[in-house]
């Protein structure tokens, strides 16, 4: 985070390591629905926990639509 409390961008993830270009859209997406606030001295590229804390597509709500087929309830 900044010091004016701005946390930081999808494009400063791919910039500094932490994800790579492909990756960017899906998190992106992860960026509009969850606040990105990693501070700067915890995102060092290839620190396994820096990656443990870089947001993941898979934490995004799955739409009921897409889950109707996959339970028989």
């Amino acid at each position: 985070m900044t010091p004016d409390g701005r946390g930081p961008t999808v494009s400063e993830f791919v910039t500094e390591g932490l994800t790579d270009a492909a990756e960017a859209r899906a998190l992106d997406a992860v960026a509009g629905a969850f606040k990105l606030r990693i501070t700067s001295a915890m995102r060092v590229a290839g620190d396994p926990v820096a990656a443990q804390l870089v947001p993941d597509a898979w934490e995004l709500p799955v739409p009921p639509e897409k889950i109707a087929g996959l339970v028989d309830d």
